[in-house]
């Protein structure tokens, strides 16, 4: 293969090794001679960093600072799971592996020896050129620049080759290519694999890599680096896809660590330093002893280790745990030999956050992790279980292990188990007084670090984001690959996110880490789907059928692929839900007989004239808007009104917090409980928060999220002669055209589809006087509703409505298999794991995967023009960037608290001179992709402005309404 190089290039190495071997050194080993002196050392003038330093840092001192990161980060941030699986890819011990590790974190810069590298500091290359480097923009024609992580991927296969490594037939079975591709990724995203003529002799093609000097200074660096982590054995075959991402995940944190400024200039060498093997040695004992204080300082040297135990040592407030919890802890430690799947479903409230943490436990001392990821659909249900996670770690660590809240606005947290720790010590430990602290390191709350924390909460985007091809996605799974994985709700994800959850239970069970499922309802075939890829990930693609329970749970092991007879359990709250169908014209004319507002009214009667609570949820934010006001214009009309209130996601953030807070307050488990009281509300309220009422008052809406809504009634013991009826009474209100037949309106067919719709519909109605028994019927019903062969009342148009959902199910599924990345057992493709082509990026995928939504913050213009961000124009202006066009975290903030979220298309026929930002918010990674709203501000003022064809109008009460 290198005879087909350039002579200038075949000399160049025939040189070198001719050098080597007449000087006695065996191919493959090191001879401290070798680098002594003259021109065969390594040349300090090739510098690596210098932005912000103020000086030039040679490349070789940050090559070596990078590759004892990589040693210190193996060994006290890898999980023990994760050592054992590099090292058993690898085919060779733990600490061989470490070495093999380093030494390719170590070349991940060679790429930096190329001319256009080096002459973006002109002295230096001026020098270089001066002692004979060749010169590419000298050559006929020029030399067109190169990216150095390019470079790297180009010039890694002829390097390794020096190193002993065999080449393959061609790249794609190459293993020298596979590592060049590997590093060539190392800034978020992989090259594609180099064609065949390319990569045997890639200078031809890109002669701005350099020839004379160039090539025998890479040739020198590499050998410096194999020489100081131990001369590792050459790989010999390729790397599987998981180990490929959690090696690259491992450099790039190396680098990103080795790269802190502070460090760099701890370590600079005197002016007159050579990078002799003298030289070499004395910094390569001084980046030893810095990395391993650096990795703790980063918050990434702590891993989570939980006091041992069962279920009432780590949940003592639970004096009496329930058959859930009793039962997993009396059976689930015997089934567990090492990584698998936990599958628990079971009726809200009934403990399942506790269950799944004890679970994680179980898990993942057997499998051998070091932390663990919750997994969630909302923000709100994040912001919850988050300060629940806190406390149940604070409590549970027998050492510091950091926490972190992980969505697109948890930046915005303030509580102190997210904030900013500098109370390190010498060593870099992270001092604590008291109990255990799991504050988040400054480092790991920068951008994309997130989930390498040991403790994560966060929305289920932050996970699936690792196996969509986003840069710097191999950094999501390697954070994952370390943990085990809860995943909150899921039954409460559409198809193409359930098939992107599928696609992460592939890679999670090829990565051997423990998983815990959690649900309220889910259908058996959906269950029997997220196990099989959860075993097809692990190696088991033979499918084996799955019984879930309900209540109950099931263990899958990772290792045998074998499905435990499933759990089942009793239910702490047995109950015999009064479900009711009402039939109704969708109007909001509450004089209107036969209305949707008439029928609200009349169930609402109980609470108005005697006694209890009651919660009307509506499907869009719209009609409850509606509905609110229909309720207030009623309720101000009475001498002695209940208590009501609205609750939906189109308040300004602020504005949000303090209903959701005043809610708790009156509606939650430890609320203030209102004599008489109604909260109007959307889906908002099915799962992020913990609310009890008397009576639910539901628009129609799948099965499944009516019995999830139905989980808010009677939900806390309370005295029943306080209640507004003898039992939990759920109220559905179902749209009915003029013939009597379901009559979905327009606008619910972008919220649910209507075939489910009507398959609910007719259950129900079917069932009329009959009561739901939870959670005996519950598994029943779910799966009857999705049954092939339903028995309609009108199959026709049953059959037209399901054929339009499996279409646009079947649509959802094949997009997210197109765009996700390949299986994990799938040939290794690493350039389909990262794809730039592929157009995605981390915005474009945030929250709620492909939910394209606005985010607009609302504010305020008086006479002058100025804007405020209170209403009257007279307390809070709109903050103003500092000289510099920065903005502080508390301006950030105060910004933020005043945005609305708004569903994809509302703001489609507004112009951008209408809601454009002031352009200092432009350069601001929060603001710049922010909308605004300008109100008239002003005391007895209506809030109204007219933007595109719509007109909005804010209120305190309704929020911001559309119309």
């Amino acid at each position: 293969m290198c005879l087909t190089l350039p002579f200038w290039e075949v000399s160049s190495r025939l040189m070198l090794i001719g050098r080597m071997v007449d000087g006695g050194v065996a191919w493959g080993a090191w001879s401290d001679e070798w680098m002594v002196g003259g021109q065969s050392g390594v040349d300090a003038r090739v510098w690596g960093k210098s932005r912000g330093l103020g000086f030039r840092y040679p490349l070789i001192c940050h090559l070596l600072d990078t590759a004892e990161m990589a040693g210190a980060l193996w060994e006290s941030f890898l999980s023990p799971a994760q050592r054992e699986s590099i090292a058993s890819a690898l085919d060779r011990s733990e600490q061989d592996a470490r070495r093999w590790v380093m030494f390719i974190a170590g070349l991940h810069d060679v790429g930096k020896v190329v001319p256009s590298f080096q002459k973006m500091e002109p002295e230096a290359f001026g020098c270089l050129v001066g002692s004979g480097w060749q010169d590419p923009s000298a050559l006929p024609g020029g030399a067109a620049d190169i990216r150095h992580d390019r470079a790297g991927h180009l010039l890694l296969p002829d390097l390794l080759l020096l190193r002993g490594y065999r080449p393959g037939r061609t790249p794609a079975s190459s293993v020298p290519h596979q590592i060049g591709q590997l590093l060539g990724g190392h800034h978020g995203t992989f090259n594609r694999s180099l064609p065949a003529d390319q990569w045997d002799d890639p200078a031809r093609f890109e002669p701005g890599l350099g020839a004379a000097g160039w090539s025998e200074e890479r040739v020198r660096l590499v050998e410096a680096v194999h020489h100081t982590t131990g001369s590792p054995e050459p790989l010999v075959r390729l790397l599987g896809s998981t180990v490929a991402t959690q090696v690259l995940g491992l450099v790039i944190v190396a680098d990103w660590l080795a790269s802190q400024e502070h460090l760099i200039t701890a370590s600079r060498p005197a002016p007159d330093w050579v990078a002799d093997a003298d030289g070499l040695r004395v910094h390569l004992g001084a980046a030893r002893r810095s990395a391993p204080a650096a990795v703790r300082r980063a918050g990434l040297g702590s891993p989570a280790r939980w006091s041992p135990g069962g279920f009432r040592d780590m949940f003592p407030e639970i004096a009496t745990p329930n058959d859930l919890q009793a039962s997993l802890d009396h059976d689930l430690e015997r089934l567990v030999r090492g990584p698998g799947l936990l599958l628990v479903t079971a009726p809200t409230g009934d403990g399942k956050t506790e269950a799944a943490l004890f679970g994680a436990q179980v898990l993942g001392r057997a499998a051998g992790t070091s932390g663990i990821f919750v997994a969630l659909p909302t923000m709100a249900t994040a912001n919850q279980i988050h300060r629940r996670v806190a406390e149940f770690a604070s409590r549970q660590l027998t050492d510091d292990a950091a926490l972190i809240l992980l969505h697109s606005m948890s930046w915005m947290n303030d509580e102190p188990s997210t904030a900013t720790v500098d109370n390190a010590d010498e060593s870099g430990a992270i001092l604590s007084e008291g109990s255990t602290s799991v504050a988040a390191t400054s480092w790991l709350r920068g951008a994309r670090r997130g989930l390498l924390a040991p403790l994560g909460v966060g929305t289920i985007d932050q996970a699936l984001t690792g196996v969509l091809p986003t840069r710097w996605n191999v950094l999501r799974l390697m954070g994952l690959s370390g943990k085990t994985v809860i995943i909150d709700e899921a039954h409460a994800y559409d198809p193409w996110m359930h098939a992107l959850i599928v696609r992460l239970l592939q890679w999670l069970g090829a990565f051997k880490v423990p998983v815990v499922l959690l649900s309220a309802t889910l259908t058996g075939p959906t269950a029997a789907s997220l196990v099989q890829a959860y075993r097809d990930g692990a190696g088991h693609a033979a499918p084996v059928s799955v019984e879930a329970r309900y209540p109950g749970w099931v263990f899958v092991d990772a290792v045998s692929g074998e499905v435990s007879e499933p759990r089942e359990v009793a239910t702490n709250r047995p109950r015999s839900l009064d479900v009711r169908v009402v039939a109704v014209r969708h109007s909001h004319d509450p004089d209107e007989v036969g209305g949707r507002a008439a029928a609200i009214r009349a169930e609402l009667e109980a609470v108005v004239d005697g006694r209890g609570t009651a919660a009307v949820i509506c499907t869009t934010v719209a009609e409850a808007q509606q509905t609110y006001r229909m309720l207030a214009s009623w309720f101000e009309k009475l001498p002695d009104p209940p208590q009501l209130a609205l609750l939906h996601a189109r308040f300004p953030a602020y504005r949000r917090e303090e209903l959701i807070t005043q809610a708790e307050g009156s509606y939650g488990k430890d609320g203030r409980r209102p004599g008489r009281g109604v909260l109007v509300a959307t889906q908002i309220i099915e799962q992020s928060m913990d609310l009890d009422f008397d009576l639910i008052v539901t628009d129609l809406a799948p099965l499944a999220m009516i019995l999830q809504r139905a989980g808010r009634c009677w939900r806390h013991d309370r005295d029943p002669a306080l209640r507004a009826n003898t039992g939990p009474q759920v109220r559905v209100l179902a749209p009915i055209g003029e013939s009597g037949a379901l009559s979905v309106p327009r606008s619910w067919g972008e919220v649910y589809s209507p075939s489910l719709l009507l398959r609910t519909f007719e259950l129900l109605s079917r069932r009329e006087g009959a009561p739901i028994e939870v959670p005996a019927d519950v598994q029943g019903l779910v799966d009857e509703v999705y049954a092939r062969d339903f028995a309609s009342a009108d199959p026709d148009k049953l059959f037209g409505l399901d054929l339009d959902r499996e279409v646009d199910e079947q649509t959802k599924k094949a997009l997210a298999e197109l765009v996700a990345i390949p299986k994990p057992t799938a040939r290794p493709n690493l350039y389909r794991i990262s794809n730039p082509e592929a157009g995605l990026s981390e915005d474009m995928v945030a929250t709620r995967l492909g939910a394209d939504a606005d985010r607009v913050v609302c504010c305020y213009h008086d006479e002058r023009g100025d804007l405020w961000l209170d209403e009257l124009c007279r307390y809070i202006r709109l903050p103003t960037p500092r000289r510099d066009n920065r903005f502080t975290r508390d301006q950030e903030r105060l910004i933020m608290r005043h945005t609305v979220p708004l569903r994809a298309g509302l703001m489609a026929k507004a112009t951008p001179a209408q809601t454009v930002v002031p352009a200092t918010w432009e350069e601001n990674s929060h603001l710049k992709y922010l909308r605004m709203l300008r109100f008239p501000g002003g005391a007895g003022v209506i809030h109204e402005v007219a933007v595109g064809d719509r007109t909005w109008i804010l209120s305190r009460e309704a929020g911001l309404t559309v119309q």
